[in-house]
């Protein structure tokens, strides 16, 4: 499997923008989950800068989102990751760069729904696929999946949601191998299955990875790599990130749990 390169996506940071913004935190707060297509964005890039930079000056939660979402300092800076309200803000922009969405997301279980959008957002791939320059892209369940992909080398694109594929997404594809990286759950097996024969009918080459077929609890990716992470505190090398995406073999069920153990053991 060739290595897949990630490449730098965001335009150059502008001056701080340091201006309280009260108001829009209010309106964030009653953010619908849902994408709404008649309603004007109630946040703009000055929204985002603002809430980027709060995320940069805390330090205590850049640190925790290294160690428990595996996320780099380098990609939150590049896709403008930011904070408001205890919660992480992830925008949403189109090929010419320009926003057309954030969402806003819980990382540490705490919050429910996990995911929010602020309203007036249109869901779109995250980030948009114009501004990725890779032939080989992994498309991954959600952005948190995909900050931490981005952040070992893999050039990840996210989904925004099981029931989020629009059928029109696969042409922003066209040209790439993907690979398709769900949870390991009901729903993520079948987000995967309608995407690889949207992909397939577009002419487009693509593959399913199941992380972990015995599985069916939501394993995901982030896990793989904290797990992965844990094991090998030291830089990964090349071939130990892209081993990230190789499936843990089925066990048997009439094989005996130690052995078993030892097998997914293994294969990790």
């Amino acid at each position: 499997m060739e290595l897949l390169v990630a490449h730098r996506l965001a335009e150059p940071r502008e001056a701080d923008h340091r201006v309280q913004r009260t108001a829009v935190t209010r309106r964030i707060e009653t953010a619908a989950p849902a994408e709404s297509t008649a309603a004007a964005l109630t946040a703009d890039d000055d929204d985002v800068r603002y809430w980027a930079d709060a995320l940069e000056d805390n330090g205590r939660l850049l640190r925790r989102l290294a160690v428990e979402r595996a996320w780099s300092v380098r990609v939150i800076r590049d896709l403008q990751i930011g904070v408001s309200a205890a919660r992480i803000t992830i925008p949403i922009r189109n090929a010419q760069g320009e926003l057309r969405g954030v969402l806003r997301y819980g990382p540490f279980g705490r919050h429910d729904p996990k995911m929010l959008a602020v309203p007036g957002s249109r869901l779109g791939l995250i980030p948009h696929p114009a501004r990725v320059a890779a032939k080989y892209v992994v498309l991954v369940e959600g952005p948190p999946d995909m900050l931490a992909a981005r952040s070992l080398g893999l050039a990840a694109i996210a989904v925004p949601g099981t029931s989020a594929w629009q059928p029109h997404w696969a042409q922003l594809l066209h040209g790439r191998h993907v690979k398709i990286v769900m949870d390991c759950d009901t729903a993520g097996r079948r987000a995967a299955e309608q995407i690889h024969a949207c992909l397939r009918g577009a002419a487009i080459a693509s593959e399913i990875v199941d992380l972990w077929p015995d599985r069916d609890d939501g394993y995901d990716l982030t896990e793989r790599i904290v797990e992965r992470k844990r094991q090998r505190p030291s830089r990964l090398t090349a071939a130990a990130v892209a081993s990230l995406l190789a499936p843990v073999p089925p066990v048997h069920r009439k094989r005996p749990r130690a052995c078993a153990r030892v097998t997914q053991e293994v294969a990790r």
